[in-house]
């Protein structure tokens, strides 16, 4: 028996309050570009309009339950970190980056 999405939405939205990610969360905005930076093990992404993020982490929520969406950035398939290919369909413009 899994959760439904109601139930995940609410335990999402509990979590970003209580680790205070509010800030660092953006909603319905589109990445033009996320490069990875090898030198500063950073993410640089520019997104929206004339946004530009530096982070350590970056993660995109995006794509149905059912099939996974790979995301199109330049130097993605050069990382050599850790990739967590998630399909969430629950908030599927959500964009999230913490520096």
């Amino acid at each position: 028996m899994y959760p439904g999405q109601d139930e995940i939405h609410d335990y999402l939205k509990r979590c970003v309050q209580r680790y205070e990610h509010a800030s660092h969360i953006r909603l319905n905005t589109r990445f033009q570009e996320a490069i990875w930076n090898e030198a500063e093990s950073v993410w640089r992404a520019a997104a929206g309009e004339g946004m530009r993020i530096r982070a350590r982490v970056l993660t995109a929520g995006f794509g149905g339950l059912h099939v996974p969406q790979y995301p199109k950035l330049t130097g993605f398939e050069r990382f050599a970190g850790p990739q967590f290919i998630l399909p969430l369909g629950i908030t599927a413009s959500t964009c999230m980056a913490r520096t």
